[in-house]
């Protein structure tokens, strides 16, 4: 059912932050950094402590643009302009400028022909449709926040406002051999409650997408997770062994970067371009796995434990090696000690996440009221969208020139700090946190 895209804790949460998408860049971020999966190793806090590093030169060896060009924007003349601009991010006007150009950016893209064109129509349409929604309602009802029965009937208002435009691009899918456009629709069809019992939604299969591309880890994962909800433990089996013989690992946030990269939205002031990038950030990060199914399967645990080991090595190295983003980087390493890897090769790869993890936060600690804060975040957006966040993070540590060890070491640092301060009841004031939430 495509309702289990979402892990069942998030997704009142997700459904409701997601309606907060137009209204700017602070609530798309906020719902990034607070309702992400927890960023932990599934090693149940086994420490890995030896370490010589490793290369890991097979991660994606796609192509990675070297500059993004800056905008000119409200207040900004150029990228070294560093005076604080004079229309907030956050802004009733930018809002209002992020509703404009998205509807006229969905009007041509559904005027094509492209399959994925026309989703991404849609699926803009449908976005505009839940923040009115959503506003509308919260006009009403102002209270509602905290209040957990206001906001499953406000989650029911939302979903019924946008179940027939969730039915046209399930419909748009079902018609479809391409893997991106399938995949939208059903991140679609997850989001909306209502939708997907409906006709349309029904018609979707993550075994359907499975089948357009077989060699991809990301429906497989949904596939294992779908049957380890219903405890069907042969079709959970088969579906992580068909993962572990992928050869990538795709969710396909590129056709996100496909609407933020284009002229509509490119000539918009930057604040605009930032609004509209940190907007589609949380609905891509919606598109992966929890890869929680793999905890129980790769455990110690005979008679089954010989029999997986293998299974689970390969599912752990696709993991690493072809990471998109950094849970499936995070679960790799923590797969590959279970299943017993070498000391080194842990050590190599953890230091590798730590620096993922220590460049993601300095990512977030971005300022965004000054003109150079919103190229580089709208930079850093970019590329996590067109190439995937490990890629984009790989890039950014190469261009930065720094060692992956003591970036490491420097985020370790920061959790360490973080971990005392609150055991000894003192606020934290680290940017870091042991949770990518």
């Amino acid at each position: 059912m495509p309702s289990s895209w979402l892990r069942p804790r998030r997704k009142w949460a997700v459904v409701r932050l997601i309606g907060l998408l137009l209204l700017g860049l602070i609530a798309a971020f906020v719902f990034w950094t607070h309702s992400q999966v927890e960023r932990s190793s599934p090693s149940h806090g086994k420490s890995l402590d030896s370490g010589v590093a490793v290369r890991l030169a097979a991660l994606h060896d796609r192509p990675i643009a070297t500059e993004i060009p800056s905008v000119s924007s409200m207040g900004c003349d150029d990228a070294t302009d560093v005076k604080p601009i004079d229309s907030d991010p956050t802004s009733k006007a930018v809002q209002d400028s992020v509703d404009k150009v998205l509807s006229k950016l969905s009007a041509r893209l559904l005027a094509g022909s492209d399959p994925t064109d026309q989703v991404l129509g849609v699926y803009l349409q449908m976005m505009s449709a839940r923040y009115h929604a959503f506003a509308d309602f919260s006009a009403s009802r102002p209270d509602c926040l905290r209040d957990v029965e206001c906001e499953v009937e406000e989650t029911r208002v939302v979903d019924r406002a946008v179940s027939p435009i969730v039915d046209e691009i399930a419909k748009i899918a079902s018609t479809s051999d391409q893997p991106e456009v399938y995949a939208l629709a059903m991140g679609a069809c997850g989001l909306s409650w209502q939708s997907s019992q409906g006709n349309r939604c029904s018609q979707l299969s993550l075994r359907q997408w499975a089948r357009l591309e077989p060699d991809n880890l990301v429906p497989w994962m949904f596939l294992a997770e779908e049957a380890s909800q219903r405890q069907d433990s042969a079709a959970r089996d088969d579906a992580l062994f068909h993962a572990s013989q992928a050869k990538t690992s795709d969710p396909h946030w590129s056709t996100f970067a496909k609407v933020a990269e284009s002229s509509e939205v490119q000539a918009q002031p930057l604040e605009v371009q930032v609004a509209i990038y940190e907007g589609f950030r949380p609905i891509a990060h919606m598109g992966v796995p929890s890869y929680n199914v793999l905890r129980p399967f790769c455990a110690y645990e005979l008679p089954f434990y010989m029999n997986r080991r293998q299974l689970c090595s390969d599912l752990a190295t696709i993991m690493t090696d072809h990471a998109y983003e950094v849970d499936s980087f995070i679960f790799g390493e923590g797969i590959g000690e279970l299943v017993g890897w070498a000391p080194s090769r842990l050590q190599a790869l953890r230091d590798r996440k730590d620096a993922f993890l220590e460049l993601s936060d300095e990512i977030r600690s971005i300022p965004t009221n000054k003109c150079e804060g919103l190229n580089q975040r709208r930079a850093a957006v970019e590329q996590e969208l067109r190439y995937g966040e490990v890629v984009a993070l790989r890039h950014r540590l190469a261009e930065s020139k720094r060692d992956e060890a003591t970036l490491a070491e420097r985020y370790r640092n920061k959790q360490a700090t973080s971990r005392a301060s609150t055991r000894a009841g003192s606020p934290v004031t680290s940017s870091g946190s042991e949770k990518r939430n």
